[in-house]
């Protein structure tokens, strides 16, 4: 059978290729030269009628070279003796492709091969020129063939584009690395010469973030950012960006030199870098303001995405406004960040540019600090860049130069501080969720242990919870990598995203990090916020794992989270983030805070950590009921605070021997006795319980103001 084939395909080149019709098809070459141009001509007339009512702007000899459907050069080599079946295929799928990039259809394609066939018959003696006319059908047939070949693969090649914008928009885990990868996925497109992501500074003007196309278009178009009149979005008159951004729709323009919309000196600097078409995509949410413009360019009039291809531009604004949206609601917005400002902060990050920063991490048991926590920080000039400032404008390939050189950066100096202060300290970095998903950041941890000489476990990657882990990935498996190396892990920003309780119970952390989100309204909530601190810390120690608190920032925090039994705390009441070379004279200082034991702290913090215990214990031991009656509270209502007390203390002893006193012995016993006798009569939950409550941190507060007071309370 694939004999057959074969012998049946070499029968039909030889019907249209080859010498046996070279003379035939020389003489109807001759015969139609002088009116060949003319023929091109109705033709292309012939068909920019027929597609008039649906583009009215259609045109195809308005750029020699670029916008004919019919090239003279090209007719003639169809015309030709010397064609071979190879070198038709090779033109005919070039012209599908140009054909498909062009506006031109199918169907409408069929119809402008047989208008110039019947234009060719009409030109010749159609008697003499019999079998160069019959091999010329045949020929133009197959040209059509193929051409259909290559607008079905265009189609493929748009559909596989939107399978990768459609991973990409659940994928991307920062919106730098959102538009990044989507300018470049959508250059790859036929007919798109140029693409752009760009956002409106706080006066209103489009700063361009993400440029794909060549040299020359990203040099004009780094330039457009000059060019603040052209690309001002308050004015609605002011090129198809603004209106794009006002109406909410898709803006096109067809040909850029002629379209009056668009800014003088805007159209005079797309023309200079051969643009001749646009189109304007905004993207945000359905019924609100968008959030950023997708510019698409072309070197073609007509635009760079043909009617018949429509749907493929609301595709790609729902898919890029649902990624936008998705991690705005993630990680809130970004910091807007021009190109060449991105460009010089990628550069510079692989320069010598990275500054580690350490913040010491203070143990609350051994009341020293044994580690200390890596922050990047990014030197530009005089400036020292936060990484809040320039974490919004790296994209993926610079998070993970980042890592490896951070990385790099901490151990070595580890190793200097071991060296020449003696200090053998822990180190902590961060890590990225994506890193789950990428080899290389395994690779740059184990290449940096083996090669500077680090013990493993002195090094903990803390992995940011805010941050999804990739989808489709062995969360657990690539940990075990990681502790294979046998560094330690971290979870870090606990209580601010995505943390089950599976997922703490199933992954191989050993510290877990309760997020300063938590913290910082202590003072606001303060019962509230210390027991979810003093539950999660509970819950931490239940599963095997140190806690650690970050955002501590004052002593009367650092009291409370130290009663509640926290492992470590990190924040500003212990030290802030410095560079390298002050961590061994801050340690040899000694400028660590001073903490009390826990029976001695006054703050109202420390107290209220200390009731949250007693009301634990105290919850117990009113949950066993025995000697006490029936299973809704004791047999009958006490009036005496001190009889209650008493039944209190009788159940604690009766189950484990630990007196239950009253936990503040420097506080007025009143309010300590009312909630004792409100817990026994109506429980920890009822209103009564609540308000006696109430009343003894209205107490406690007054004490910790008024040490004078809490003398005589005593006294």
């Amino acid at each position: 059978m694939q004999h057959s084939d074969r012998q049946s395909n070499a029968t039909n080149a030889s019907q249209l290729y080859g010498p046996a019709w070279a003379d035939d098809m020389r003489a109807l070459s001759l015969a139609l030269q002088d009116d060949l141009g003319g023929i091109i001509e109705r033709a292309h007339q012939f068909l920019a009628e027929r597609l008039s009512p649906s583009a009215p702007n259609l045109a195809f000899d308005t750029n020699p070279g670029q916008g004919k459907v019919y090239p003279l050069d090209g007719m003639n080599a169809l015309l030709g003796p010397a064609l071979t079946e190879q070198a038709h295929r090779r033109l005919a799928l070039a012209c599908g492709i140009r054909h498909s990039a062009m506006r031109l259809d199918r169907a409408n394609l069929i119809h402008g091969h047989n208008f110039l066939y019947t234009q060719f018959r009409d030109h010749v003696d159609i008697v003499v020129h019999e079998r160069a006319l019959a091999v010329l059908g045949r020929r133009l047939i197959r040209d059509l063939a193929w051409q259909s070949e290559a607008y079905a693969t265009r189609q493929m090649s748009r559909d596989e584009i939107v399978l990768r914008l459609t991973r990409l928009a659940w994928e991307a885990d920062s919106y730098t690395d959102l538009i990044n990868r989507a300018a470049n996925i959508l250059h790859e497109l036929d007919g798109i010469d140029g693409c752009t992501f760009g956002r409106p500074d706080q006066d209103g003007f489009i700063r361009y973030e993400a440029i794909a196309g060549d040299d020359d278009f990203k040099q004009h178009l780094a330039a457009a950012n000059a060019l603040q009149q052209a690309s001002r979005i308050g004015d609605l008159d002011n090129g198809i960006a603004s209106r794009a951004w006002h109406s909410r729709q898709i803006m096109q323009s067809l040909n850029i030199a002629e379209d009056l919309r668009i800014p003088q000196a805007w159209r005079e600097l797309l023309v200079q870098a051969g643009l001749h078409s646009a189109v304007t995509i905004p993207l945000g949410r359905p019924g609100y303001a968008p959030r950023a413009v997708l510019n698409l360019y072309g070197r073609l009039p007509r635009g760079p995405i043909g009617p018949a291809q429509a749907n493929l531009l609301t595709q790609v604004q729902m898919l890029l406004a649902f990624a936008i949206n998705r991690l705005e609601s993630q990680f809130g917005p970004t910091r807007l960040a021009p190109y060449l400002l991105r460009q010089r902060w990628a550069s510079l990050l692989r320069s010598d540019a990275l500054e580690m920063h350490y913040q010491p991490l203070l143990n609350l048991r051994t009341r020293k600090v044994h580690k200390v926590e890596a922050l990047a920080r990014l030197r530009d000039g005089d400036r020292l860049l936060a990484p809040g400032q320039f974490f919004p404008a790296l994209a993926s390939d610079d998070f993970v130069d980042l890592y490896a050189l951070g990385l790099w950066q901490t151990l070595t100096q580890r190793n200097r501080w071991l060296e020449h202060s003696g200090l053998d300290l822990h180190v902590s970095i961060n890590m990225p969720s994506s890193a789950l998903a990428d080899t290389r950041y395994f690779h740059a941890t184990q290449r940096a242990l083996d090669e500077l000489g680090c013990a493993p476990h002195k090094l903990s990657l803390e992995i940011l919870e805010t941050e999804e882990i990739p989808r489709g990935v062995d969360v657990a498996g690539e940990l075990g990598h990681f502790k294979a190396l046998g560094v330690r892990l971290a979870e870090d920003d606990l209580g601010s995203g995505y943390s089950s309780l599976s997922r703490l119970r199933e992954l191989p952390f050993d510290t877990i990090k309760i997020d300063r989100s938590i913290v910082m309204n202590v003072h606001q909530d303060s019962s509230n916020v210390l027991r979810f601190i003093y539950q999660l810390t509970r819950l931490g120690h239940s599963l095997g794992k140190d806690v650690v608190v970050e955002g501590v920032e004052t002593i009367d925090l650092l009291e409370a989270i130290a009663i509640l039994g926290a492992d470590v705390a990190q924040g500003w009441v212990v030290a802030r983030p410095m560079p390298a070379d002050e961590i061994p004279r801050w340690i040899r200082s000694g400028e660590l805070p001073e903490l009390p034991e826990p029976h001695r702290a006054r703050s109202l913090l420390a107290r209220l950590a200390r009731l949250l215990i007693w009301e634990e214990r105290l919850q117990l031991v009113l949950s066993d009921r025995s000697g006490a009656g029936t299973s809704g509270g004791p047999r009958r209502p006490y009036t005496d605070p001190h009889e209650a007390l008493r039944h209190a203390n009788a159940l604690s002893l009766s189950q484990d021997g630990i007196d239950l006193a009253l936990p503040f012995d420097d506080a007025d016993p009143q309010p300590q006795q009312a909630l004792v006798m409100a817990a026994v009569n109506h429980g920890l939950y009822g209103q009564e319980y609540a308000q006696a409550r109430q009343a003894l941190v209205q107490a406690l507060d007054a004490t910790a103001r008024d040490p004078v007071q809490s003398f005589r309370n005593t006294a």
